[in-house]
């Protein structure tokens, strides 16, 4: 798995947090912070270096980030609407 791209890694890492989570749907924010916090060691979120991996100033990944990558594997958000008092994910 050495050498994949950050949007297949994104994906796998994505399906690893739900399975963790047991959920069906994050918040962008929250996923966000839950992807910074993986310890993979092929790949670490909290030192990002762009989608070419040539970024010369690693940094968090952040929300912008991270929806461009998975737009390139056609992976959109949406906005849901939870009813008053429901619980957040």
């Amino acid at each position: 798995m050495r050498g994949e791209q950050p949007r297949v890694i994104i994906l796998r890492h994505g399906l690893l947090l739900f399975n963790r989570f047991e959920i069906d749907f994050f918040e962008v924010e929250r996923f966000n912070q839950e992807l910074r916090k993986l310890s993979e060691s092929e790949y670490d979120w909290s030192r990002y270096r762009g989608a070419s991996g040539l970024d010369a100033h690693p940094h968090p990944i952040t929300v912008n980030e991270q929806g461009r990558l998975l737009s390139k594997s056609q992976v959109r958000s949406r906005s849901l609407w939870r009813p008053p008092g429901a619980p957040r994910s």
